[in-house]
């Protein structure tokens, strides 16, 4: 997917997000966290660095995600804050999203223990399935997400 069309649809989950929960987090920190993976690759289309490609993998990598991630949850409470917008926006809407709709560019998803390549079931450089499959697909898994959140933490009922 395109780097913008990551933080535009990070930037819809949390206003639906927010809603829900009834919460006020700023989308300014999913964005960033599903925009982030690719500013590496945007320095390296210009300046053809071997650090920014390792960079890029590392961003999209499933292992180091994890590591970062289990690592914040260790130390904090499981709650929807600033740093659990930008984890959502890192994990679910660039990687998760880059695995499904990149099947001829794909990365090594699992990089450093394998660097194979994951190929996903779209193209999002095809224009015959950039609209309607990759939107549909992507907004059945926001919806999904919402009602697990939703149902892991119940909305406060104001009097």
């Amino acid at each position: 997917m395109l780097t913008q069309n990551h933080g535009l649809l990070a930037c819809w989950f949390n206003g639906l997000l927010n809603r829900k929960l009834k919460t006020n987090i700023r989308p300014v920190y999913i964005v960033t966290g599903a925009v982030l993976p690719d500013i590496f690759l945007i320095f390296d289309f210009f300046l053809h660095s071997e650090p920014l490609i390792i960079a890029s993998k590392c961003l999209h990598s499933i292992p180091i995600f994890g590591i970062f991630f289990f690592g914040f949850i260790l130390g904090q409470k499981f709650h929807y804050s600033r740093m659990m917008a930008f984890f959502a926006g890192w994990g679910i809407f660039h990687i998760a999203i880059d695995v499904i709709t990149h099947k001829n560019r794909a990365w090594p998803y699992l990089w450093p223990w394998f660097d194979y390549p994951i190929h996903g079931i779209a193209d999002h450089y095809n224009p015959l399935l950039l609209g309607l499959e990759v939107i549909l697909t992507a907004y059945i898994l926001c919806r999904l997400l919402i009602l697990a959140i939703s149902s892991i933490y119940p909305t406060k009922k104001t009097p």
